[in-house]
């Protein structure tokens, strides 16, 4: 995933990154190769809950928020600017949470899939904010989880050998794994 995300921000592509695992969805939209937006099926890694797990954001503030988005079918970053919950910095920083939650979980599936698709550079949304991340800012998020990642198949190969080598309980099997 991390090439992925490289050669869309190489290739200054826009549009709209999709990655399914059964009924879950998690997007990320990319304008001119930079993350704007993420968006999930998730409840729990939705915007809102995000920032009040975090600390940022009350849960009754969200609650409010939720229901002006609601009713006036706006963003939910739009309504907490309306309403003084947030500044710009602080929606660019909600957002940068958002998006590190998003694309923290598509980088632990062990399935899964994924689709670009791309739009012309003038589909800019309302509320869209370029997030001030560069690119080895992303890469400082992407290699520990593949490092996790590379770590946890390493252990899975460790582990199926000493099943292998040892199908009943050693002392030195268990410590391996």
């Amino acid at each position: 995933m991390p090439g992925v995300l490289r050669e869309l921000y190489v290739g200054r592509k826009t549009g709209m990154l999709t990655f399914t695992r059964g009924d879950e969805r998690r997007s990320v939209r990319i304008r001119g190769g930079h993350i704007v937006t993420a968006d999930t099926t998730v409840r729990e890694d939705r915007m809102g809950e995000v920032l009040v797990r975090h600390g940022v954001l009350p849960a009754a503030e969200l609650k409010r928020a939720v229901g002006f988005a609601l009713r006036d079918n706006k963003l939910l970053g739009v309504v907490l600017m309306e309403l003084g919950l947030l500044d710009e910095r602080g929606l660019e920083r909600a957002l940068e949470l958002h998006v590190r939650a998003v694309l923290s979980s598509v980088f632990s599936w062990q399935e899964g899939s994924y689709e670009f698709v791309e739009e012309t550079e003038s589909a800019e949304k309302a509320g869209d904010v370029t997030l001030r991340v560069t690119t080895g800012e992303w890469l400082a998020l992407v290699l520990p989880v593949a490092l996790v990642w590379s770590a946890e198949a390493l252990n899975t190969a460790v582990e199926a050998h000493c099943d292998v080598a040892s199908p009943g309980h050693h002392p030195l099997v268990r410590r391996a794994k």
